[in-house]
């Protein structure tokens, strides 16, 4: 085993520089300060020694995954659409559906790797029955339903050093009324749903599930009034070492990363002066839904202090985490 991870370390490093394949601007925007120190503070025991780059595949949704997606709509041949007026849902490969009463939609993109499924009247506020009552019982519904539809809960993130899937939730409640300026007699529930990203080789994929994961919203009767499933094909392609810390401070300096400004911070992040890294964590990284990606990369996502004068603020950063070997690939024994 150790000699097949040793060529295929060498095969690594006759390629492109994996660092400049991978574009993250989607994630921040290009953070190059003049004369930046970057410190190191993180801890990186726990990190692999390698991680697999993806080629991405069309998805082969099976006749009964199919047959389980359209039951959830009840929807038959007579409800599935030829053409829609969106160029993007065009694809010929494309499958979708619609109700007579519009209210119901799914659709199939197996080169995306994506499906979706909406009822906005699984919603209705006056009444709330089959709603799950908690997240432990939205986790289970997810979990009995998820199989069916071709996802193995392996690969689904979980908590560190944990059992405990990496789960987050959502909730949507509704204040009613006896009349205009009259006391409210009652709130409903009238959603609970459940977000959880993928997970391979150990490495989450960014996000919530919105960028490979799934994405489930739970309504009355307990049907389904929310699915969004982006879970794409994927093969092996290259095994590539993880670089050591001080290669990605350098990558930094260099402008490799991108900087995830926090929401409503308005700061001049070009007179940052100095960033202390706290914590690293091994990600890989997913395009949305819509977006064609042929090749998936794992990267790095850095939490910070920034150093502004004298102001400081936790900022985070997205950097590559995987190159060619500097000078040789590595030594079996080193793996």
């Amino acid at each position: 085993m150790r000699a097949v991870l040793f060529l295929l370390l060498v095969h690594a490093a006759g390629g492109t520089t994996l660092a400049n394949n991978l574009s993250l601007d989607s994630l921040g925007f290009a953070f190059h300060p003049a004369n930046l120190k970057v410190v190191w503070h993180a801890p990186t025991n726990d990190w692999p020694a390698a991680l697999w780059s993806y080629r991405v595949l069309p998805v082969e949704f099976s006749p009964a995954v199919i047959s389980n997606l359209m039951s959830i709509g009840s929807f038959t041949e007579d409800d599935r659409i030829r053409r829609s007026a969106n160029p993007a849902f065009n694809d010929p490969s494309a499958i979708r559906f619609q109700s007579s009463d519009q209210s119901r939609e799914l659709g199939i993109f197996p080169k995306l790797g994506w499906v979706y499924y909406s009822d906005r009247n699984a919603e209705a506020s006056q009444v709330s029955k089959g709603v799950p009552q908690d997240e432990a019982e939205t986790l289970e519904r997810a979990m009995e339903l998820l199989p069916k539809l071709g996802v193995d809960s392996s690969e689904l993130a979980h908590k560190r050093r944990s059992s405990e899937f990496d789960a987050y939730y959502s909730k949507k409640t509704a204040v009613l009324y006896k009349g205009l300026g009259q006391p409210a007699y009652a709130t409903n529930v009238t959603m609970r749903g459940v977000m959880i990203a993928r997970s391979i080789d150990g490495v989450d994929f960014l996000g919530k599930g919105a960028r490979d994961g799934c994405w489930i919203d739970f309504g009355n009767g307990g049907k389904v009034s929310q699915l969004k499933l982006l879970w794409r094909n994927l093969e092996p392609d290259e095994l590539c070492r993880v670089v050591a810390p001080r290669r990605i401070q350098a990558w930094i300096r260099e402008g490799k990363a991108v900087l995830e400004p926090p929401p409503d911070q308005d700061s001049d992040w070009g007179a940052i002066e100095k960033i202390t890294v706290t914590r690293a964590t091994p990600r890989y990284f997913g395009e949305e839904a819509l977006v064609r990606q042929s090749r998936v990369y794992p990267f790095v996502t850095l939490e910070a202090v920034a150093s502004i004068g004298q102001n400081s603020l936790t900022v985070y950063l997205h950097c590559p985490l995987v190159d060619q070997p500097e000078q040789e690939p590595a030594r079996p024994e080193d793996l």
